[in-house]
């Protein structure tokens, strides 16, 4: 049972993302070179260079939500944006002709 919990508890706190500060420029060099051809992984994954984000423009509380995820919830965000506006036009048309006949 505590194998299992270990094992939740791990998968729980698996970091999606690392931010790395080298002392000098060659540091940073050598890093982009390594980015070129990766030869090791971390925690099983390989791993990815890029350039950070200053901090200030960061929001550390949806570090962890993945590109498809928020693509799904824009696709949900646009598609009740469209159920709205069909609503709105509908009623719109609706109640033209209603007022067409009652004049």
């Amino acid at each position: 049972m505590k194998k299992a919990d270990s094992e939740l508890l791990d998968n729980l706190q698996r970091p999606c993302t690392v931010f790395v500060t080298f002392e000098s420029e060659e540091g940073y060099n050598r890093a982009l070179v390594y980015n070129e051809n990766p030869t090791c992984k971390l925690l099983g994954e390989s791993v990815k260079i890029t350039e950070a984000s200053e901090p200030t423009d960061i929001i550390w509380e949806n570090r962890h939500y993945t590109e498809g995820l928020r693509n799904m919830k824009r696709f949900i965000v646009y598609l009740v944006i469209i159920c709205v506006l069909g609503v709105a036009a509908w009623m719109i048309y609706t109640f033209s002709i209603l007022s067409q006949k009652a004049a």
